[in-house]
């Protein structure tokens, strides 16, 4: 019965293994090859203590497209990830750390339907070891329908192995911008909101919200013993301003504050049967941490963008 589950379970993820970043990479005329951003939030108290920790974290993403012909790209890339806060009130604070590969494949079906297709890969620990617990594999899948020049909807489904169980995540886009590119809108939900308008052609300002959800293996667990792993939930809403300071280069501020946000710790054993956003299903674990409180980030990115079409200076989307 085992191996019929584990079979099962391989099956639904690779009906999944498809697109990360890729399903923005290709909704604009332009492609973010490299982004950097440093985050920090304020010190944040653990709920009922007066103990208090910052999270800072650092990540750097690639996107490298090969193109293949008029039709086929293929698209790859990697990810390198930072995060440092107190995971227990009495603990010092620890590292966790997640490196990924992305490979995959955009096809244009059709004048108006093209699809990508991308197999992502993840180590995630607090540590160097690589092993097959620290190991993730997942991926997602982005079917884009162009309406018109100026906007495009997106239909896909996220898949990942996380530490706590699958995670599927049904996805439903939307991009627009006017024909001056003044104001733009992109939408992945429930992964992203972001509506920013043109101050001027180097200049935009933008609202936006995001949200991801993420594993990482703790080798031990101080207070508890044994080994576990981190369940990370980041919400946030945010403002933003970004200039396009060259051609290719672009710097962004962002200061925002969380709607939902939790580090929370659990044995290894202890798996919900299947993670759903809003709605998982047989969540019955034992957390073995305390939540902190939400509170204010600030992060600065840096974008090397690659333009499409010629033209002065990108005024596509700058988030």
């Amino acid at each position: 019965m085992k191996h019929v589950l584990a079979t099962i379970r391989s099956l639904i993820l690779l009906t999944g293994i498809l697109s990360s970043n890729a399903c923005q990479l290709w909704a604009q005329d332009y492609i973010d090859l490299v982004r950097m951003s440093y985050g920090a939030t304020t010190l944040t108290p653990f709920e009922g203590s007066s103990t208090r920790t910052r999270i800072v974290d650092f990540v750097v993403d690639t996107n490298i497209p090969v193109v293949i012909n008029r039709r086929v790209t293929l698209l790859t890339g990697f990810t390198y990830e930072q995060v440092q806060t107190k995971l227990f009130q009495d603990v010092r604070e620890q590292t966790l750390r997640s490196a990924g590969a992305k490979l995959g494949i955009n096809i244009k079906h059709s004048e108006k339907w093209t699809g990508t297709y991308m197999l992502l890969t993840r180590v995630a620990t607090d540590g160097y070891k690589v092993t097959s617990r620290n190991l993730q594999i997942g991926g997602l899948m982005i079917l884009k329908h162009q309406v018109t020049e100026h906007t495009n909807y997106k239909f896909g489904l996220f898949v990942n192995d996380e530490l706590f169980g699958v995670w599927i995540v049904p996805i439903v886009g939307l991009y627009h911008h006017n024909p001056d590119r003044r104001l733009e809108l992109n939408i992945l939900f429930p992964l992203l909101f972001d509506i920013n308008y043109r101050l001027s052609n180097r200049v935009r300002a933008g609202i936006m919200y995001s949200g991801l959800r993420r594993s990482y293996q703790l080798s031990s667990l101080p207070a508890a013993g044994g080994s576990g792993y981190v369940d990370r939930a980041v919400n946030e809403m945010a403002v933003y301003l970004s200039l396009q300071a060259t051609r290719n280069l672009v710097a962004q501020a962002r200061i925002g504050h969380t709607l939902g946000r939790h580090y929370r710790v659990f044995n290894n054993q202890d798996k919900m049967k299947l993670g759903l956003p809003l709605a998982p299903i047989g969540d019955e674990r034992s957390q073995l941490n305390t939540d902190f409180a939400g509170g204010w980030q600030g992060q600065l990115q840096l974008i090397y963008r690659l333009p499409i079409k010629s033209r002065p200076f990108d005024r596509g989307k700058l988030q």
